[in-house]
């Protein structure tokens, strides 16, 4: 029977942490977690030791590159412990775009780093950056070093087709699949480079953040999307995820 699968959400920045692994477990919902810094990974990692649904990802969220650079050095004693890298990337946003230089710095290193194994899977931000990330992934990461995830997609369908002959899979989400340009992008990828995510708790819909029990909502907009039933589309999406754990 297939699962559930949200790709990419953050459990440990919702106040029911715990609580939330205890029902990604019990409902069989396969969980990648991003940390965002990783002085806060291996906290997380020992909590979610015994869960067989839950993955823990070393993070490095561009937007705290600047205040944090120097637990690089700490992402580096870590990343021999996990297969799971995220969150990672770049963020052009009118916010931390003065910072795009020691971002830069930060993920470069960090695709050298998971360059060097051949097992890692990274989740990727890069609002208002693609070209620049996919550069840096063809320049850093050769594609058979590991596997990307590009997170939330909000560039054109030219470099999504590009992310694709790369190797790229895509994790999207119901707020995404609910504009325009995220429909293209579905419409326009190969369906077996379709993941689900929440990115729960910063997704909210009425005011809630979104929680992997309520992935569903998203494999259901993405079968109108695909012209399909729900049960194709969670199909698809769980073998998807096993080809990615491969």
């Amino acid at each position: 029977m297939s699962e559930y699968v949200d790709a990419h959400c953050h459990l440990d920045l919702f106040g029911e942490h715990k609580t939330l692994l205890d029902e990604c477990e019990r409902n069989k919902i396969n969980v990648l977690t991003m940390t965002n810094a990783p002085c806060v990974w291996a906290k997380n990692q020992e909590l979610a030791r015994s869960y067989e649904y839950i993955r823990v990802a070393l993070g490095f969220h561009p937007q705290i590159a600047e205040e944090r650079k120097a637990e690089i050095a700490m992402f580096e004693q870590y990343i021999a412990q996990t297969r799971f890298v995220g969150e990672v990337g770049l963020d052009g946003s009118r916010e931390f775009v003065k910072s795009l230089n020691v971002q830069e710095k930060i993920f470069t290193s960090i695709l050298r780093l998971c360059a060097k194994y051949d097992n890692k899977i990274l989740s990727v931000h890069s609002r208002n950056t693609v070209p620049r990330v996919l550069m840096l992934l063809k320049e850093c990461y050769p594609i058979n070093s590991g596997k990307v995830i590009l997170h939330w997609y909000s560039g054109s369908i030219e470099n999504a087709i590009s992310a694709v002959d790369y190797g790229c899979y895509f994790s999207v989400n119901e707020r995404m699949l609910q504009t325009r340009n995220g429909e293209l992008i579905v419409k326009n990828i190969p369906r077996e480079k379709i993941l689900t995510e929440t990115d729960g708790p910063f997704l909210k819909v009425a005011d809630r953040s979104v929680t992997p029990m309520q992935i569903n909502r998203c494999v259901s907009i993405l079968s109108k999307i695909w012209d399909t039933d729900t049960l194709t589309a969670k199909q698809t999406v769980f073998k998807n995820f096993n080809e990615l754990m491969k």
